[in-house]
């Protein structure tokens, strides 16, 4: 059999099924540190915007369309746009509160009036119960990537704390666009995940150089064998037509 056959059949198969795998081993265990990773931080930020909350401007709104006129409403709603443009992977950034254990905005970053506003009071209907846990239990979290009729987004979601009482008054949430969120994480898992992939192409062509190498030694061998052991060959050809059989 020839050598690039035997190298085909006896290298190949095996050592690109360990390799294949081996990546994609790699690839959902650098994916699922730097998915934590991005949580953690996204978690921090979230914690940071609920604690630069006004508490008393909040304690002073209502809950209703009585707060479009107030000024600590106002105050806060530009604080919500202020934290959006901090980073552009940001979609929405908003306060809410719960009655009845129902979800309801405070506030948002979107202008009075805007198409993808919430008025003060609007319930939120398809809020996520990570929400309401919140609320309920005053631990931050990061609930998803998941979708709703507004889109797909992970929500981080922090407790908003009355320092005298020590209870949480309101809820405040960003959401992150899920594909940014997921390309977050395809970049930063791409840099080692590559150089893994590039040295194990380089282990594997080192590997089959050294095969390759070993078996046209042992072609070599075997030639040299039969001319050094054959000093006179014969030569077997047609008397008629003087082709070589």
């Amino acid at each position: 059999m020839h050598y690039s056959m035997i190298l085909k059949f006896k290298t190949k198969p095996a050592l690109i099924t360990t390799v294949i795998i081996l990546i994609l081993l790699l690839s959902w265990l650098v994916g699922s540190v730097t998915e934590h990773e991005i949580r953690n931080a996204f978690l921090m930020q979230t914690r940071i915007g609920a604690n630069s909350i006004d508490i008393n401007r909040l304690k002073n709104l209502t809950g209703t369309a009585a707060d479009l006129k107030s000024t600590d409403y106002l105050q806060l709603k530009q604080q919500m746009a202020s934290i959006r443009k901090v980073d552009k992977n940001l979609y929405f950034v908003y306060l809410m509160g719960v009655k009845n254990g129902k979800v309801f905005f405070y506030v948002d970053d979107r202008p009075d009036g805007h198409p993808e506003g919430s008025p003060p009071g609007s319930p939120y209907d398809e809020a996520p119960k990570e929400f309401n846990n919140v609320m309920q239990t005053g631990i931050p979290t990061v609930e998803g990537p998941s979708a709703d009729s507004w889109g797909s987004f992970a929500s981080g979601c922090a407790p908003v704390i009355d320092p005298k009482t020590g209870k949480t008054i309101a809820i405040f949430a960003i959401d992150f666009v899920t594909s940014s969120w997921y390309w977050r994480i395809v970049s930063n898992a791409a840099l080692p995940v590559g150089l893994v992939i590039i040295v194990m192409l380089l282990i594997f062509s080192n590997l089959i150089s050294m095969r390759k190498g070993k078996l046209l030694k042992i072609s070599e061998e075997k030639y040299r064998f039969m001319f050094d052991d054959n000093p006179q060959p014969n030569w077997i050809f047609d008397m008629e037509t003087l082709s070589f059989l």
